[in-house]
C-alpha cells in the first residue's frame, strides 16, 4: 500500500515536498555490482534516492573489494 495514501491532506503535501525539494542520500549501499540490475535501479528512482555512496566491506580482503 502507497503510504503517502495513508496521510492527512497537509501531510500529503509536506512529504511531497520534501521529497521533491530536499536531497535524500544511501550513505551504506552494500548492494553487489552483480545484483545492481536493472531492477534494483527502478527502485531506487521510485524510492526518490538523490545520492548513494557504494561500502565496499562485504569482501574477503581490501583486493576482492576492488575488483567488485
Amino acid at each position: 500500500m502507497d503510504r503517502l495514501a495513508q496521510l492527512t491532506v497537509s501531510q500529503r503535501r509536506r512529504a511531497e515536498a520534501l521529497l521533491r525539494d530536499e536531497v535524500f542520500f544511501n550513505a551504506l549501499d552494500s548492494t553487489r555490482i552483480q545484483q545492481g540490475d536493472s531492477e534494483y535501479i527502478s527502485k531506487l528512482v521510485e524510492s526518490r534516492v538523490t545520492a548513494t555512496n557504494h561500502t565496499m566491506t562485504d569482501s574477503e580482503s581490501a583486493l576482492d573489494a576492488l575488483e567488485c
